[in-house]
């Protein structure tokens, strides 16, 4: 009895440490990507997510700790991905995509408020908004779309 609550304490903690190095790398894509933003054209810095989707590695977070862990570094109140939805739908399309999820696409839209344009970017998985409160094509017009990961 003791050992199979050891062994089911240790796979908790090793989930956690999992989580929390997988939330580090969250931090630091986040600040390398608000660092290339300015510097280099969308599509080329689309084309570098891809890339590095690609590349193997290590049995990751699934699908649901990646959307978990995002989210929660997004609401750090100090941090560059706050209020910022294209940093964090970047964010959420390259780990999402190096999850498994490879339907997804990145979605850019506007719309005019009074003398002004507001966007808005979004992920779509299959055609449709994905993790969005409320449906974004309600509101904005795309202009870009990248198409799903290949």
């Amino acid at each position: 009895m003791k050992d199979l609550s050891l062994s089911k304490m240790s796979r908790t903690i090793k989930k956690a440490l999992m989580l929390l190095c997988f939330g580090l790398r969250v931090i630091a894509a986040a600040l390398v990507l608000s660092a290339l933003l300015p510097l280099i054209r969308f599509p080329r810095l689309l084309g570098f997510i891809h890339s590095r989707q690609m590349v193997a590695h290590e049995k990751g977070p699934d699908v649901q700790d990646v959307i978990r862990v995002v989210n929660c570094v997004a609401l750090l109140p100090f941090f560059v991905v706050r209020n910022n939805c294209l940093k964090k739908s970047l964010l959420l399309y390259y780990f999402l995509g190096k999850a498994g999820l490879y339907n997804l696409e990145l979605v850019i839209g506007i719309k005019k408020e009074g003398d002004r344009l507001a966007g808005h970017s979004w992920l779509a998985l299959d055609g449709r908004p994905f993790l969005e409160d409320r449906d974004p094509l309600q509101e904005f017009e795309i202009i870009y779309s990248s198409g799903a990961i290949k």
